[in-house]
This record gives C-alpha cells, sequence and structure tokens, in this order.
C-alpha cells in the first residue's frame, strides 16, 4: 500500500533535511531558507562540526516559517561521513520517515 509524503496541507511531515556543516556562514540562511519554502513541514537539521566562522550560530538565528529547525553543535571537526552519521541517528530518534542528505555549499 503507497501512502502520502505530504499531508492534506501539502506539508513535509516526518521528512528530515540533513545538511552538514563547516565554515559555511556565507551559505548556511540562504540553504535553510531555499528547504524552508521547498519543503514546508519539514525538519531541518544543522550538523555543524564547530565552525570558526560561527555558522552555527547564524543557522540558529535563521528565520523560518515553514520548517522546524534543529542546529546539532559537534565540540570538534570529524569529517561529512561521521556528520552524516550523526544526523541519521539525530533523524531516527525524532521520528523521521524520509532522510534527505545535502552539502550547504
Amino acid at each position: 500500500m503507497q501512502h502520502s509524503v505530504t499531508d492534506e496541507a501539502g506539508r513535509y511531515r516526518r521528512h528530515w533535511v540533513i545538511v552538514p556543516t563547516f565554515d559555511e556562514a556565507e551559505n548556511v540562511a540562504a540553504i535553510i531558507s531555499a528547504i524552508d519554502r521547498a519543503l514546508p513541514g519539514c525538519t531541518v537539521l544543522i550538523v555543524d562540526d564547530d565552525s570558526p566562522d560561527g555558522t552555527a550560530d547564524i543557522a540558529a538565528r535563521v528565520a523560518v516559517t515553514n520548517v522546524e529547525l534543529v542546529v546539532h553543535r559537534r565540540s570538534c571537526r570529524r569529517g561529512l561521513g561521521a556528520a552524516y552519521l550523526d544526523g541519521f541517528s539525530v533523524a531516527l530518534r525524532g521520528g523521521a520517515e524520509v532522510i534527505v542528505q545535502m552539502d550547504a555549499d
């Protein structure tokens, strides 16, 4: 049996978009805003590797209207693969049924 990935309002529920970041201060607001417009109702998970340029702080301040925004701060740089694994773990614990991964740049 197939089921719709959206509810009646067209909002993507139980969809998580994982975006690992490191020094993405210039890009992070734009990518969050684009996801906010494209996938209403999803959860955007920023997984930041302790960016010295303040990426996580910028992400946390982005005004969103259509998505839930979660900023997961990691205390040291452990790389892209580990960031995705951490993100998958957070998303699954949060009830994700669909997980999308994308770079911030």
